[in-house]
């Protein structure tokens, strides 16, 4: 096992034809599976299924992931829409951020997007803490989908920006959120989505 940043656990495959590892899950943190947002037991050695097209990764639970789809290049990858997956530590919270350039240049300068993402009190909040002078690709880019693994229960409503009630589908059995954006917000302005329970 080993960490992969903060907020990642990799539990690899180590032996050719295994298909089983063991893996510990300290107990001062959350940990959630990064595909499924199945919370994982913490405290103790626990035996994970290792297919071959599988590898047992773990999200710690208080971050914040902004993340985007593959493709065949990074440049295409960069114009796919973006995903937010909250993964929620004992108190219900969590925090993260996103660092945007043009991907290409060597000294940015100032040239940067910086957004800051906070949940806590039932708020989720996206704060743009630096503006880039001039990246035109972000004109377009947008926030998709919204992932919280470890809400205590399943909110009554959610509403982003004062907007109309978002249309959420709620995981009982994981204590997973799924909210689809329809690319609603986009990365250049704050944001907020607010849970009632």
């Amino acid at each position: 096992m080993f960490l992969l940043g903060p907020a990642f656990l990799v539990t690899p495959v180590l032996d050719e034809g295994e298909v089983e590892v063991t893996g510990y899950f300290p107990q001062q943190s959350r940990w959630f599976d990064f595909r499924t947002g199945m919370e994982q037991v913490t405290g103790k050695f626990l035996t994970l299924d290792a297919p071959m097209d599988y590898i047992n990764l773990h999200v710690r639970g208080g971050y914040i992931l902004p993340m985007q789809g593959p493709d065949v290049t990074t440049t295409l990858s960069r114009k796919k829409p973006m995903e937010i997956l909250v993964a929620l530590d004992d108190s219900q919270s969590a925090a993260g951020e996103l660092y945007w350039d043009d991907g290409e240049a060597r000294n940015v300068g100032e040239n940067f997007t910086r957004i800051e993402f906070k949940f806590g009190l039932n708020v989720l909040n996206f704060t743009v803490v630096h503006q880039a002078e001039y990246l035109p690709e972000l004109d377009y880019l947008y926030i998709d989908k919204l992932t919280v693994y470890g809400l205590l229960s399943e909110p009554s409503t959610i509403t982003c920006d004062g907007n109309d009630e978002a249309s959420f589908s709620w995981e009982s059995v994981r204590n997973k959120l799924f909210l689809n954006l329809f690319s609603t917000l986009n990365l250049t302005d704050d944001h907020q989505c607010v849970f009632t329970f």
